[in-house]
């Protein structure tokens, strides 16, 4: 039996073994753990260097992208860059879209589609399918996305179809807004869910279009029907928004602020809205659903091209096809140093509209299709021929630097070219010599394109008018006007030095046929600026309204001439003028300030007054001009078209017809014309004589003969008339201005003198009153002086003789202003017809205030005598120079008297 002290040896032995076991066993676990832990960490740098290699390699990719798409596509660095960000940045994978979506945004002929095509070559297996969205509407929707069995046509659709045989597809929907809603409801799923059913399907076993030839009845079971196009690149172009993306404004938010400038674009797609081809009614442009998908989009914005980026793809184009040429036909192209020249007169033969197709394959073709005609029309053997070298005159390169080099530097050539409509006119020509082809220019010139209808589907036409000012007789002070406001246009800087910002509209107003269309055009020729004729009845149409200052906005600076606009109307009451007036009113809002940006109004009334105020308030058409009736030049331009133009005979006295023709319009004096003939042909006279013309000028004006006095009779009476009455008002009431004095009435209410009492009105003496009396009865005072009592004593002093009793009467029966009477005013007593109410109040005053009415009417009467006499020989001098002039304005009026 062991001992104590072995059981307690034998104790520790067995502690000591556990223990070194226990440790053996913590160690292998510490050392499986690290082992554990080194296996972990590996895989964890095995997947972060595999991360880091993926994204290095998407870097690398969008750089080598970048860099060849900008070799390819120029001018469009902001859409290329959107393009590439977006690729770097894609690092999430969406199962239930499209791989990528983009909006493209831009004008026509930017590059969209192009850049469309680059992408699908540079990205690895990826296939283009371009898709013109116009040609979609409700019945042949099924051309995308199938027919169904039993309808004609039966079969896959071509977008369906082409993504099921290539799920990395690059799809192009041109124009997209432009398709049928229904159809567009249709794809919402392909932008939803990522999948889209084909209505036609593909047989599971052979993959095959189902066929309803075949004696199989296709179902879910034995047949695909969903397409996958989680895989699909879809590019949306579209013209919506365009207000934005043309504006430089825009551009510079773009810049700025380009999540802003992102959510400003989708809200202006978002409003905008289109014709129901079948109801007729508006519907939205691009469905709810879809803008809000969009939302999510690369939204690719595409400048107009400048002339810089016409000329790289023309270089890039013609060398290439010089080089085919040459090594076809063994003839070497040697521009010498002049290529640059020569490369930008072949660019510029193709405008107005540069397109950066045509540029791209036309400049090259067109150039050496002449001289291979060239070639065949000699009779040599092409081998004969070695080198074509290209020769530029003085003259030409001197244009170039002159009039073409400084638009480029400025970037506005293309814009030019465009605006008023102009190409470059070259005359050149081809010789050889020795077996060497010369082409040389000579000279070459801007020439204006005549243009049949405009570029876009809404046929809106801008164009430079021809007629000048120069084309239009007479009109000496409203020409004279519009001088003054082109001259803001071409001198910007005398406004900013008075810190004002440029006008944006002016209103023609006056009698019909004074020429109103006619001095427009004419403005819009001198201050060479596109110009676009509407009328105020169109503008009802809103849509109508925003096509056309979208456009004026494409062509500006620009204008915009409304004709009639007073028959837009005016708001009133919740009117059906609301809308268009209110679209109008924004429309001419948002015009930019900027200089090469703005869009000026034009509008032209013969009722002004029947304008909505707020379209003719300052800051918008606030620089107003009448345009009175036609002077005697313009009446001599008339009369001088008929005696010329049609067969007359005779002697014709112009002073004598100018006379009678006095206050004549346009449209009067060409019915003259007509009436003259008519009367020929009815009477079988050989040709015109004066004798008729002035029996037509009598018919027109007064219809049948009501009186005994002779045309020249009348008018003498006028003129001492309105003599009178100016030289009585300049020496009573000097402080009254006269604007003129006229032989004929300057608008519809029949004034012949132009006064102005406003600086009197509210605050009148009793000398005012007297003096205002007297200046009334000047006139028929001045007839009878001139004709005496009997025959200067008619009918046409009436409207004066009513204001000078109204003057008197108001003076001493409102205002009290007569001692006899005293302080009265039974205007209150009064009804709105001058009844009176209570009799008993004041017939008593009734006696009193006829019998001061005499009195102050015979003071006016004995008062303005005397000053006639006083002054008779200045009235007959302005009386004589009125005969001659017709009308006489304020300063040459006053130089007048001063004499």
């Amino acid at each position: 039996m062991p001992n104590l002290r072995e059981l307690a040896q034998a104790a520790v032995e067995k502690h000591e073994r556990e223990e070194k076991e226990n440790k053996q066993k913590a160690l292998k676990e510490l050392a499986q753990s690290a082992v554990e832990k080194f296996e972990d960490k590996d895989e964890e740098d095995e997947a972060e260097a595999l991360a880091v290699a993926q994204t290095h390699n998407k870097l690398e990719f969008a750089k080598t992208l970048k860099e060849q798409l900008s070799k390819e596509l120029f001018g469009q660095e902001q859409a290329i860059n959107s393009v590439v960000n977006s690729m770097k940045n894609d690092i999430t994978e969406n199962k239930k879209a499209p791989k990528a979506t983009y909006l493209f945004l831009g004008s026509p002929a930017t590059g969209k589609t192009f850049l469309a095509e680059l992408m699908s070559e540079h990205l690895p297996k990826y296939k283009i399918m371009k898709f013109d969205m116009t040609q979609y509407h409700q019945q042949n929707g099924g051309e995308l996305y199938g027919y169904p069995a039993g309808w004609k046509g039966y079969g896959v659709g071509q977008l369906t179809g082409f993504v099921h045989r290539n799920p990395k597809a690059v799809i192009v929907l041109d124009a997209f807004e432009k398709c049928d809603n229904t159809i567009q409801s249709n794809l919402l799923g392909i932008f939803e869910g990522g999948q889209m059913r084909d209505n036609c399907g593909w047989d599971k076993v052979t993959d095959a279009a189902c066929s309803e030839d075949l004696d199989i009845i296709y179902n879910d079971e034995n047949a695909n029907y969903m397409v996958d196009f989680t895989e699909a690149i879809f590019i949306i172009t579209t013209s919506l928004g365009k207000e934005l993306y043309l504006d430089n404004r825009f551009k510079d938010l773009i810049k700025e602020d380009y999540i802003q400038a992102e959510s400003m674009i989708l809200e202006a797609i978002r409003r905008e809205v289109k014709r129901d081809s079948r109801s007729g009614g508006w519907q939205e442009a691009i469905l709810p659903e879809l803008v809000s998908r969009f939302s999510q989009a690369n939204i690719c914005l595409f400048n107009k091209l400048n002339y810089d980026a016409y000329e790289k793809i023309a270089e890039k184009g013609f060398l290439k096809y010089k080089d085919g040429f040459s090594e076809k036909y063994r003839i070497e192209f040697s521009p010498g140093e002049n290529f640059n020249d020569f490369l930008k007169m072949q660019i510029l033969n193709f405008a107005p509209e540069l397109d950066a197709r045509r540029i791209k394959d036309k400049v090259s073709t067109t150039f050496f299709n002449r001289i291979t005609a060239y070639i065949m029309d000699s009779g040599i053997p092409v081998n004969k021929f070695t080198e074509i070298k290209v020769s530029i005159s003085k003259t030409c390169i001197n244009f170039l630097n002159d009039m073409v080099n400084p638009l480029i530097e400025e970037e506005k050539l293309v814009k030019e070219l465009f605006r008023k409509n102009i190409t470059l006119d070259l005359e050149d020509s081809i010789s050889d010599k020795r077996g060497v082809i010369s082409y040389k220019v000579f000279s070459c010139k801007f020439k204006q394109v005549t243009k049949i209808k405009d570029f876009s589907e809404d046929g809106l036409v801008f164009d430079i008018p021809k007629v000048s000012f120069n084309d239009i007789a007479g009109h000496y002070k409203a020409k004279e006007r519009l001088r003054e406001v082109i001259n803001f246009f071409k001198e910007p800087k005398l406004l900013e030095s008075f810190n004002i910002a440029p006008p944006k509209g002016m209103l023609l107003y006056g009698p019909p046929g004074t020429g109103k269309t006619m001095l427009a055009k004419a403005f819009a020729r001198e201050a060479e600026l596109p110009f676009i004729s509407i009328t105020g009845l169109e503008l009802l149409d809103p849509t109508k309204t925003k096509k056309v200052f979208s456009k004026a906005k494409e062509y500006a600076p620009s204008i915009v001439f409304i004709d009639e606009i007073d028959t837009i109307g005016k708001r009133g009451g919740g009117n059906e003028r609301e809308v268009p007036i209110n679209k109008l009113l924004a429309e001419m809002d948002g015009f930019s300030d900027v200089k090469g940006e703005n869009v000026f109004v034009v509008a032209a009334t013969n009722y002004k007054e029947n304008i909505d105020d707020a379209i003719i308030r300052p800051g918008r058409i606030e620089i107003h001009i009448e345009i009175n009736n036609l002077d005697k030049d313009a009446r001599q331009y008339f009369l001088d078209q008929t005696i010329e133009n049609k067969p007359s005979t005779g002697l014709f006295d112009m002073n004598k017809l100018l006379m009678y023709t006095a206050g004549f319009t346009g449209a009067q004096l060409e019915l003259l014309s007509k009436e003259a003939s008519f009367y020929c042909l009815r009477n079988a006279l050989p040709a015109i004589t004066q004798e008729i013309l002035i029996e037509q000028i009598n018919a027109i004006k007064y219809g049948e003969k009501q009186t005994y006095l002779s045309l020249e009779q009348i008018f003498e009476e006028t003129s001492v008339y309105e003599a009178g009455r100016a030289v009585a008002s300049k020496i009573l009431m000097p402080h009254v201005h006269i604007e003129h004095v006229s032989l004929t009435p300057r608008d519809n209410n029949e004034h012949f003198i132009s006064n102005n009492y406003n600086d009197v009105q509210d605050n009148m003496t009793v000398k005012d009153f007297k003096d205002k009396i007297s200046v009334s009865l000047a006139g028929r005072t001045a007839q009878i002086k001139r004709f005496g009592e009997i025959d200067g004593i008619d009918t046409g002093a009436a409207n004066d003789l009513q204001q000078a009793t109204r003057d008197a009467y108001k003076a001493i029966a409102h205002y009290g202003m007569d001692k006899e009477v005293g302080y009265i005013n039974i205007n209150g007593v009064m009804d709105a017809q001058g009844h009176t109410i209570s009799t008993k109040s004041t017939e008593h005053y009734h006696s009193k205030i006829d019998a001061a009415l005499e009195r102050w009417m015979l003071e006016g009467e004995k008062s303005i005598i005397d000053l006639v006499n006083e002054n008779w020989e200045t009235i007959e001098n302005l009386s004589k120079l009125l005969l001659e002039k017709e009308i006489i304005y304020a300063d040459e009026l006053d130089e007048i008297l001063a004499r």
